[in-house]
């Protein structure tokens, strides 16, 4: 099965469980922060970014993910929670998501669905938007 089509389903999916992660949201009060990373490693601007906002924000009040395609780093010894880009979980959060922080581009946390997301979006990449043609608009 092609990753586009993995993709379609899962998103279909995650609306059925959406319900529960906005009722856990409501009743919680928790801000949701997903971080992401383009070739799935912890490393550059995205980590130092997670690593900021980790230790700068209370823990009380936000709830914060790493997005990644790098299932070692589920396994690995990670003092914060990590999704996997495209599976249930990350799409229902996504979509509630108040803050989704990127490195290269939106489809590092949601692909297919990023350009629909209210959450404030938040691009740390190495200038790499410089040398595309995109619309004025792209980060609105």
């Amino acid at each position: 099965m092609s990753k586009k089509i993995k993709y379609i389903i899962n998103f279909a999916m995650s609306l059925f469980i959406l319900p529960f992660f906005y009722i856990e949201k409501k009743i919680i009060g928790k801000k949701i922060w997903l971080c992401g990373a383009g070739n799935g490693y912890y490393e550059n601007n995205i980590a130092s970014i997670h690593d900021y906002i980790l230790k700068s924000l209370p823990l009380a009040k936000n709830k914060i993910f790493f997005v990644t395609t790098n299932r070692e780093l589920l396994s690995g010894d990670v003092a914060f929670p990590v999704l996997i880009r495209g599976h249930l979980k990350t799409y229902a959060l996504s979509i509630l998501a108040d803050y989704l922080i990127f490195d290269t581009c939106n489809s590092d946390i949601a692909p297919g669905i990023h350009r629909y997301l209210s959450a404030l979006k938040v691009n740390v990449n190495h200038g790499f938007e410089g040398l595309k043609k995109l619309p004025e608009d792209y980060y609105a």
